[in-house]
């Protein structure tokens, strides 16, 4: 993850502390299902549906991952993406996922 910004505008960066990224992974499924996975820092995200539509709608219905202390930047991550409705890419290495209170930014590897 790159950032996550608030409706406030107030950007979240990561911490210098935290080493690690989140990073996730969507595989489509369907033409409008997937799963998604990925890990934060201190846990593992397995098999997660989502789903998709036309008007870049996303739904993910529940966050299946481990359960170990997770960091403050984990948290921004687990706390905001079962709350997504819609999906944007900005350009083709960056995803936008808007959340009920936050906004997520992802880059591409």
């Amino acid at each position: 993850m790159v950032l996550v910004k608030s409706a406030s505008g107030l950007t979240t960066i990561k911490p210098s502390s935290t080493a690690e990224d989140v990073d996730i992974a969507f595989t489509l499924t369907s033409i409008t299902k997937g799963i998604f996975t990925g890990k934060t820092p201190t846990n593992t995200i397995t098999d997660n549906l989502y789903s998709i539509g036309t008007d870049h709608s996303l739904k993910i219905k529940n966050l299946a991952m481990t359960k170990t202390g997770e960091t403050s930047w984990g948290l921004e991550f687990v706390d905001n993406i079962c709350t997504s409705f819609q999906y944007n890419y900005e350009t083709p290495e960056r995803l936008i996922i808007k959340a009920a209170d936050k906004t997520l930014l992802f880059e591409k590897l």
